[in-house]
């Protein structure tokens, strides 16, 4: 059964008062990765204090915002500890992920946060829990570049191998794992 990858965990106690950085990583993959970040706010100790409201969160790639920046999110009165699960968002390969937070409220001075990223890849229904192995593909592009067809996309015309490469993964994206296996 397909599951997810623990990418970097980061815990601390935040003053959420003002947007603060609750989660940092370096560059998280060589090739692109598709993503969820895990928010547990409060852990029973050090926790919010209860009176809801507008929070907000702040997801970076690299430092750009990811859209729409700041994401709100609301939470009810007398809840003190939480769980945000972000959708799923797509990083590039050797990119930064930074988080950030934001409490409504002037009391939400001390408050213990763990943030998780997680690889998602292998979870999406597009490839039913495989893993897209790009090793025949590439071996595929690097023989026959110009004359690379699949699923109708052929590569006559595009400017270089890497071009057609570049289509063929984007083409790829969509067509089942097992597919993609038998017709490579």
């Amino acid at each position: 059964m397909a599951s997810t990858r623990q990418i970097k965990q980061q815990n601390g106690d935040y003053d959420l008062t003002g947007a603060v950085e609750v989660f940092d990583s370096d560059a998280i993959s060589s090739g692109p990765t598709l993503c969820e970040a895990v928010i547990e706010i409060g852990d029973g100790a050090k926790d919010l204090d209860g009176s809801g409201g507008t929070f907000e969160l702040t997801l970076q790639i690299d430092g750009k915002p990811v859209q729409p920046s700041p994401q709100e999110v609301e939470f009810e009165a007398g809840e003190t500890a939480v769980v945000v699960i972000t959708a799923p968002f797509l990083v590039p390969g050797a990119k930064d992920v930074q988080i950030d937070i934001k409490s409504p409220n002037a009391a939400d001075t001390d408050v213990d946060v763990t943030a998780t990223l997680c690889d998602v890849s292998a979870v999406q229904p597009a490839t039913k829990g495989n893993t897209l192995d790009t090793t025949k593909l590439d071996a595929a592009v690097s023989s026959r570049a110009a004359e690379a067809t699949l699923d109708g996309v052929k590569g006559a015309g595009w400017s270089s191998s890497s071009d057609t490469l570049e289509r063929i993964r984007e083409a790829v994206a969509n067509v089942p794992a097992q597919r993609q296996t038998q017709e490579l």
